[in-house]
């Protein structure tokens, strides 16, 4: 708010970088947890209770001021104050590790890191439905800002603890959640994303509402992307894979007609679209010459990294490309295979993914 509000300083500001990680409930609830989380680590040497509690307690008040920000919607009322007095910002970025402004550097230097999970600090953290990143997404609709041409979800580094963007984040409970989110993508033009697909109802510590259930929330992901029509850049990837429903996702249930990446959101068609990145993507043949059919007039340069063919051979995805796609000039395999069908959702990926080093195609 101090810089959105100064009269110089506020006309430089062109992104926003949110720090998705949070402090957890059951470490500020609980000094044990917490406690037991210290020794799992290396950082804490200290032997004394009354020092560990000193710095539970100081991250339990950090937890609460949080909880508070994010319930009373003070953290929504100052973004959308921030947006209206900040019209240079045309980038949002999301990061799944911590950040620590200056100011909060010396208050943070002996706490457990934000986004670890208690007991597990090697595990990662994925964003739940309710999480802030919907009040940024949620202030960027309230003050009709229109200046957002770039978007990242960015990926998680490995041996870091994290939050994760995850598909929850597409449940939509309110009316509005859907015009808010489409409202940020209808103007990108270069879009960065990294999703984690999670099934996590299991684990939902929220009482029961009425939220939408996974295939909900692809169809949701599928109408946001869709509403991109200004995109000419695009990478997505998914994360975590294999924790899709393997009934859906083995390719079984699916119709004939429809495509895999339909249900992901990649079956959109984007006009102006010139560059595209897939990542982590699980698909059959056909499905990936159908996205370069489509944008064959405008794609210049083309990356599947990371990804398995379930059923057809990558040659013919490469033959598309250099018989049919002539606009094209880079095209990128990096660690593909091919799997026959053979794979699935619960399968051992470490045995089943035979990929492929990287391969380039450029074209004159």
């Amino acid at each position: 708010m101090q810089v959105s509000l100064h009269s110089v300083y506020s006309g430089y500001v062109r992104e926003v970088i949110f720090d998705g990680t949070l402090y957890d409930e059951v470490l500020a609830k609980d000094h044990r947890c917490y406690q037991r989380s210290e020794q799992k680590t290396d950082e804490f040497n200290s032997s004394s209770f009354y020092a560990m509690r000193t710095r539970w307690k100081r991250y339990h008040d950090l937890y609460e001021e949080q909880e508070t920000m994010n319930v009373d919607g003070v953290l929504l009322q100052s973004i959308a104050r921030g947006l209206g007095n900040m019209q240079n910002i045309s980038s949002i970025v999301y990061s799944p590790h911590q950040h620590a402004i200056p100011v909060e550097r010396k208050t943070l230097r002996d706490l457990l890191t934000r986004g670890a999970l208690p007991g597990r600090l090697g595990k990662n953290r994925t964003t739940s439905w309710d999480h802030p990143f919907r009040q940024l997404i949620g202030a960027v609709f309230m003050s009709e800002y229109a200046g957002i041409r770039q978007l990242t979800i960015e990926a998680p580094r490995e041996g870091h603890s994290c939050t994760e963007l995850s598909l929850e984040m597409f449940r939509f409970p309110e009316s509005n959640d859907l015009l808010a989110v489409k409202h940020l993508f209808r103007r990108l033009v270069r879009l960065n994303f990294n999703l984690s697909i999670l099934n996590t109802q299991t684990r939902d510590l929220h009482p029961p509402t009425n939220i939408d259930p996974p295939t909900r929330q692809l169809e949701n992901l599928a109408k946001v992307l869709g509403a991109a029509q200004d995109l000419r850049h695009l990478s997505f990837g998914i994360l975590d894979w294999k924790h899709l429903h393997e009934p859906m996702w083995d390719g079984g249930s699916i119709p004939e007609e429809r495509s895999i990446v339909d249900f992901i959101g990649l079956g959109a068609t984007w006009p102006k679209l010139r560059s595209l990145r897939l990542e982590g993507i699980y698909a059959r043949e056909q499905d990936l010459c159908q996205v370069i059919t489509r944008h064959k007039e405008t794609l210049r340069s083309v990356i599947f990294a990371k990804s398995t063919l379930c059923t057809g051979l990558w040659i013919e995805v490469v033959n598309e490309v250099v018989f049919n796609a002539s606009m094209i000039t880079t095209f990128v395999l990096d660690n593909v295979n091919e799997d026959a069908g053979a794979w699935s959702a619960q399968a051992d990926t470490r045995t089943k993914r035979r990929y492929q080093p990287r391969q380039a195609l450029s074209k004159e």
